[in-house]
């Protein structure tokens, strides 16, 4: 199977446009796991495979922003502004080292609530979508057809890779969109192999989100947050709770109750331990598949890291 999506919204901004689809189970917590915040290797993975993995599979702003860039730079001299790099907003990296789930941190809680985390929507004058689709709305209608055209050719074949079970994804060969990939990745079969790699990644640990498999830890976190005031049992349930309450607001308006039940919630998360649990759970389930990769991930890794130092030369000081 080969999905497309007209627009992928990835952590920080957005590339408008025909993409590889996110998969529906991209690394999103919806158990707990067992108490204990010592990290280790399982499944047989060494620690320094485990640290290439954790490091692919976080998302890095800068290469978005650069690809984005890229693309601008592209369509300049066809005529064309490319709106969504004009209003992108890239989200800041994690703090502290890359993990494979990402626990909320008492103090970003504190100072904002859920953050981005809460899906909440754009402000009408930074969303990606809504600055392209009115400067679109400029354009006369052939002026739009060779916009999409110059930017991700209507039936030109696509650069495909295989993912596990089945699955492929695939990008544009030519046009904006793939000079841009090429010059920040190098190639789009290196951009599908990075962006694609977290859900590769899920898709071969799926079952580390068994419900009875972490019980125990699930019943630390609930009855943490229970004693907190919130009537929730998974992490993915305060997530849930709190976009129900909070989503309505700007990402710039964070109220106190947010800002309260976030604290809970990180507090409630580290001291049951269950996102080490989870981050094993996903390593031992992938052991297999990350051994058979083990020379490709090296790959991979040397190949992002050319990808960073390409970025920070097209985005500049």
């Amino acid at each position: 199977m080969n999905i497309r999506a007209v627009a992928r919204a990835v952590r920080g901004g957005l590339v408008v446009g025909p993409a590889p689809a996110l998969l529906p189970v991209v690394l999103v917590v919806v158990l707990a796991g067992c108490g204990g915040s010592e990290r280790r290797a399982p499944g047989g993975v060494d620690a320094q495979t485990q640290r290439l993995v954790e490091s692919l599979a976080t998302h890095d702003t800068r290469l978005a922003q650069a690809e984005a860039k890229a693309t601008a730079e592209c369509m300049r001299p066809k005529g064309f502004r490319y709106p969504p790099y004009e209003v992108l907003r890239p989200r800041p990296a994690a703090a502290g080292p890359a993990r494979l789930v990402h626990p909320i941190s008492k103090r970003e809680a504190a100072q904002h609530g859920y953050g981005d985390d809460l899906n909440r929507e754009r402000p009408k004058d930074s969303d990606p979508q809504l600055a392209q689709e009115h400067y679109l709305n400029t354009l006369p209608e052939p002026e739009r057809r060779r916009y999409h055209q110059a930017l991700w050719p209507a039936d030109e074949p696509e650069v495909t890779i295989d993912l596990p079970q089945g699955m492929t994804s695939g990008a544009a060969s030519t046009g904006c969109v793939a000079e841009a990939r090429i010059r920040v990745y190098g190639s789009v079969e290196t951009y599908l192999r990075l962006s694609q790699f977290s859900n590769a990644l899920s898709l071969v640990s799926i079952d580390a989100y068994d419900r009875s498999r972490n019980a125990k830890t699930m019943g630390l976190y609930g009855w943490c947050m229970k004693r907190a005031g919130y009537a929730v049992d998974t992490p993915k349930e305060a997530k849930d709770l709190a976009r129900e309450r909070f989503a309505h607001r700007r990402p710039d308006e964070v109220s106190d109750q947010e800002r309260a039940m976030a604290v809970s919630d990180a507090t409630c998360q580290e001291s049951s331990g269950i996102y080490d649990r989870l981050e094993a759970a996903i390593l031992d389930e992938a052991s297999d598949w990350i051994r058979k990769h083990e020379t490709d991930i090296r790959d991979w890794a040397e190949r992002r890291r050319d990808s960073q130092r390409r970025a920070e030369r097209i985005l500049g000081p």
